[in-house]
């Protein structure tokens, strides 16, 4: 086989550039359903307006769970009201918002192509250090007592 007959064979095996990458639209609909979500949370206050899911954990046990106060929370910091959103739920803007913001920008670099594809790397150790301290935030903020208090929305 000659040398130019091999460059041919590479060329048409070598994946095509011109094309768009194949997750345009997963991005697309993802950003437009995330988009829409923080529309409606921007403009309805968890606080006051119907039509946010209620904690089922709160209303069987009267205890707050880790995730109670994150619309809230989400909401003022789409307000700009960060030390608020910190009284809100703590966790949720200081682990649970920036966690999830790091997953979806990687997920939409891979999709979009800027980035290579990896496996997912939660090891069981990260896994339980998100879930020990999620349970002590959880513990603490239910907790009689003022000290405890700034831990409640």
């Amino acid at each position: 086989m000659s040398d130019t007959s091999r460059q041919h064979d590479a060329a048409a095996k070598a994946p095509r550039t011109d094309r768009p990458p194949r997750g345009r639209l997963e991005v697309a609909v993802s950003a437009a359903v995330l988009g829409a979500a923080a529309l409606f949370l921007y403009f309805a206050d968890p606080a006051t307006a119907h039509g946010y899911l209620p904690c089922v954990f709160h209303r069987f046990t009267g205890l707050l769970c880790p995730g109670c106060g994150g619309q809230r929370a989400a909401h003022l910091l789409l307000h700009g009201e960060f030390a608020a959103a910190l009284r809100a739920n703590g966790f949720a803007v200081a682990v649970i918002l920036p966690l999830g913001a790091a997953v979806y920008a990687r997920w939409v670099l891979e999709r979009l192509g800027w980035a290579r594809p990896r496996p997912a790397r939660l090891t069981g150790a990260v896994l339980l250090g998100f879930v020990a301290a999620a349970a002590v935030f959880a513990v603490l903020r239910n907790l009689p007592g003022e000290m405890w208090s700034v831990l409640r929305p």
